[in-house]
């Protein structure tokens, strides 16, 4: 199915080198900045969690239903992460993609933007970490970037 493909293609797109997260990032998951009920809100549907997962310099939380899967991943890097070359991952990865910047979210962000295939929002914060919220299976990214935008400005105000 692509749904997992692109998942797996978007959780691997970051080559900057994982390192030890100071105490403040390390106590915060990505499970824990939006909650299941924040997720169907800002969806308006019901979801199951399906996955959660903590590592040292990473925490990736995500959600599924009616053949859809919503993906929060947070990423700490001792590495300053270079935002140029993870742009140009993504074009490369999905040429089809549009690519909308998103004023007033962490220190850089924009909205990858899939067509029918949904939409994913990426958050730069500082020089060190990155969020993303990937809504994939919902609906075209018109209709679902609100849902990531929602998710995403409500992680950011917890991490």
């Amino acid at each position: 199915m692509l749904l997992p493909v692109l998942l797996i293609l978007f959780s691997a797109s970051s080559r900057t080198a994982p390192a030890k997260p100071d105490a403040a990032v390390r106590a915060v998951t990505a499970c824990a900045v939006v909650t299941k009920a924040e997720i169907e809100e800002a969806l308006g549907r019901p979801v199951i969690q399906s996955e959660e997962h903590a590592g040292r310099s990473e925490s990736r939380c995500g959600y599924m239903a009616e053949g859809g899967e919503l993906t929060v991943s947070m990423q700490h890097s001792a590495a300053k992460v270079n935002v140029a070359a993870e742009i140009a991952n993504l074009e490369a990865a999905f040429p089809e993609g549009k690519r909308r910047e998103m004023p007033g979210m962490g220190s850089r962000a924009f909205m990858m933007e899939l067509g029918e295939i949904g939409a994913q929002l990426h958050v730069f914060v500082g020089e060190h970490d990155y969020l993303l919220v990937s809504v994939l299976g919902f609906g075209d990214a018109s209709q679902v970037a609100p849902a990531a935008v929602k998710i995403g400005r409500r992680a950011l105000g917890r991490i």
